[in-house]
């Protein structure tokens, strides 16, 4: 019965992206000659390009829910480790979080950022170049507007995408990542996140988040747990020792509003709310 309904599920689904595909087609060429018939006669094509967009949301959406569909039939094998908070904490002493790869693996991360901690970097490698989706959820309510989510290169620093309003190119790469449709390169990547305020009384404020990054199908899930920094552990992360207490004083606001959001379904969100609330309890 289960086989049936899914094989109809996916039926369904191939009709509606084919018929989208089609009308979205058609939507394209109806607005090209809208545009053109607009600005001859001083007007716009605005209610064409609406529908346009609408359609291509639509497209994928149900790209999404037949992706979703696939990896419900791949058997996933989870890893887990922690990783400690440094107190020289910048680009080159970022914590490795694993190497991305097309169609193989998914990267997770659980920290925060504490009181007077100013800033948080991970390390990923892209393993070759592909296309790539970042996800998050932060425990402010707030999604990502009170954080400052960056992409550099590892080597130069160069900033790849950013999720600041203002920073042009690289915010319309970040919107571009956030939709899974961001051609990452093959190479050495830092995440560096920081408050979007940065004032000296907003240091004050915690924030926690998990964030995910993923291309493709997967069949490993690697999660990676910060912990805040040990006294006895050098400050470039160089030696270890020592036992760490995790960070659940700066989570513990968090729950109340991870247990509050709507479950959509989608495996990225279960899976980052999973790691929110193991981190917890």
């Amino acid at each position: 019965m289960a086989n049936a309904i899914q094989q109809a599920v996916g039926q369904m689904a191939s009709s509606l992206a084919s018929a989208a595909t089609n009308t979205a087609a058609t939507a394209t060429a109806t607005t090209s000659t809208a545009t053109k018939a607009g600005s001859a006669n001083g007007g716009s094509g605005s209610n064409t390009d609406s529908a346009s967009d609408a359609l291509t949301r639509l497209a994928d959406q149900i790209a999404a829910m037949r992706q979703e569909q696939r990896q419900k039939k791949i058997k996933v094998q989870d890893f887990q480790k922690t990783s400690h908070d440094l107190k020289v904490d910048n680009r080159m002493t970022a914590r490795n979080v694993g190497v991305l790869r097309r169609d193989q693996s998914r990267l997770n991360v659980i920290s925060a950022l504490s009181k007077d901690d100013t800033a948080d970097f991970f390390t990923f490698k892209m393993a070759k170049g592909a296309e790539a989706k970042f996800s998050l959820m932060t425990s402010d309510g707030k999604d990502e507007k009170s954080l400052r989510f960056q992409f550099l290169n590892k080597s130069n620093g160069a900033v790849i995408a950013d999720s600041d309003p203002g920073s042009g190119k690289a915010k319309l790469a970040y919107d571009q990542f956030k939709q899974g449709k961001f051609k990452l390169e093959a190479g050495d990547y830092v995440l560096r996140i920081t408050r979007q305020d940065d004032s000296k009384a907003n240091l004050k404020n915690d924030y926690s988040y998990a964030v995910q990054l993923s291309s493709g199908l997967y069949r490993n899930d690697f999660d990676t747990i910060e912990q805040t920094v040990d006294p006895k552990q050098d400050p470039f992360g160089i030696t270890m020792g020592g036992s760490v207490t995790t960070l659940t004083g700066s989570l513990g606001s968090a729950v109340s509003y991870i247990q509050s959001l709507p479950r959509i379904g989608t495996a990225a969100t279960d899976k980052l709310n999973g790691l929110l609330l193991n981190s917890v309890f």
